[in-house]
């Protein structure tokens, strides 16, 4: 059934390709959508074909994307009725899984190799740290990488996306760390430990205090794996903690200025908590979740959209009510929960669940069916887990740009399945 002979050239592309998006993920948005594209390319061809068919695996994935998508459309109708001319922006970050439907139907046929998948991670932090704390931050005294400088403005980046990519690698690599010690291979046990800790200064480096809150994802790995796992895994596995512990309290230096600066973590932390009553990234965070529940009270079965909710939002901040003008209906409400409710209300609430719950859904019935499929629905399983997380403090499913690196992650995860039926019993760590 799999065209999973490393001679072929779809096994080829798809590999690279695997390798490719770690790195690529680390760069602007068009570099990650030139990946799925060049993915969509390959899936449309077999499509073409006729050589393609989707598993009961894939089968889930294609129903999350297309409900997902499907759910936006009374969104973009109503967003275009409301403002009187076309508004699509409704159906942007929605588009990414629509596609991401086609790389399944396409793809399913193909098997990745699960160590393809770990070593592009390793790639991808090892360059993300040369890039960013070394040269960012060290190199040139930057407080928060490239963001918003001058001189680097034709190399913008989301410093929140790097600290959001840096979650999801950072478990795949500990995932990895597993792997390997269960191969019994101590080099790679190494480079998946440094590669997770490489996420955790990228993290920490960054600023972006969500990352304070991803390093629980830690203890529910150990405790997901805790009857495979020795003292001296668990030990290992706990060392990104460790590490970012000693980032945190350590002050920043940088070549460029010898003298110790002030940590920026702490920096952004204690100013936030030392002024709650003042405008600042947690408190704007409060008052567009209060917006957004208002918002989802106002319409609460198909949301108010984009064009509706920003009249909304901000005839609620000349009222009273609400402190800080939104200037465009797409931005997000910093909570995907939130977010969700005030957009697309109920419909939206269950179609944005379904991109949570069926990937889990389809690792968990994996790895049920092949024992083989432990570690490639264990790095699954935590992807998802990070975007629930991130999800706390950002709507990381509704963003064009972290959209992409899901439905990609995701398909990449399931294209590591061995999905060949065995009727073996579930790996005794998932018991």
């Amino acid at each position: 059934m799999f065209l999973d002979n490393q001679e072929s050239i779809e096994y080829r592309l798809i590999t690279f390709s695997a390798l490719l998006f770690p790195i690529m993920a680390y760069f602007q948005h068009w570099t990650m959508v030139t990946v799925l594209l060049f993915m969509l390319a390959l899936s449309l061809l077999k499509i073409k074909r006729k050589q393609h068919y989707v598993d009961k695996y894939g089968k889930l994935l294609v129903i999350a994307f297309v409900t997902l998508f499907i759910s936006a459309i009374p969104n973009a109708i109503m967003d275009t009725l409301y403002a009187g001319s076309t508004k699509l922006s409704a159906l942007d970050a929605p588009s990414r899984y629509l596609i991401g439907a086609l790389l399944v139907l396409g793809l399913s046929q193909l098997k990745l190799n699960l160590e393809h998948l770990f070593i592009g991670v390793f790639i991808g932090l090892a360059g993300a740290f040369l890039l960013y704390p070394f040269w960012g931050s060290y190199i040139l005294g930057l407080p928060r990488y490239f963001n918003g400088v001058a001189s680097f403005k034709h190399f913008s980046i989301d410093v929140l996306a790097v600290a959001y990519i840096s979650i999801v690698f950072m478990m795949s690599a500990l995932v990895a760390s597993l792997y390997y010690i269960d191969k019994q291979q101590k080099k790679l046990v190494l480079i998946a430990i440094v590669s997770a800790n490489l996420a955790s200064i990228i993290m920490m480096q960054s600023g972006s205090k969500v990352a304070l809150i991803a390093y629980p994802l830690i203890l529910l790995l150990i405790l997901f794996a805790r009857k495979t796992c020795s003292t001296a895994t668990k030990l290992l596995l706990l060392t990104p903690i460790i590490t970012a512990g000693i980032i945190f309290s350590t002050p920043k230096i940088s070549l460029n200025n010898q003298s110790s600066a002030d940590n920026y973590m702490q920096q952004r932390l204690f100013s936030d908590l030392s002024s709650m009553d003042k405008m600042n990234s947690t408190t704007i965070r409060l008052d567009m979740w209060k917006g957004g529940w208002l918002s989802f009270v106002d319409s609460p079965i198909l949301g108010q959209g984009y064009e509706q909710r920003l009249d909304f939002h901000n005839s609620l901040v000349k009222k009273g009510k609400l402190k800080r003008e939104m200037h465009k209906g797409k931005s997000s409400l910093h909570n995907e929960l939130i977010n969700t409710m005030a957009k697309k209300g109920l419909l939206g609430i269950i179609a944005t669940s379904l991109l949570y719950l069926l990937p889990l859904l389809l690792f968990y019935r994996a790895v049920k069916a092949n024992n083989k499929n432990y570690y490639a629905s264990l790095n699954g399983a935590f992807i998802v887990f990070s975007f629930v997380i991130i999800g706390f403090t950002e709507a990381p499913l509704m963003g064009t740009f972290t959209s992409t690196f899901y439905v990609l992650a995701i398909t990449f995860a399931y294209l590591s399945l061995d999905r060949t039926e065995t009727n073996m019993s579930p790996h005794k760590a998932l018991t």
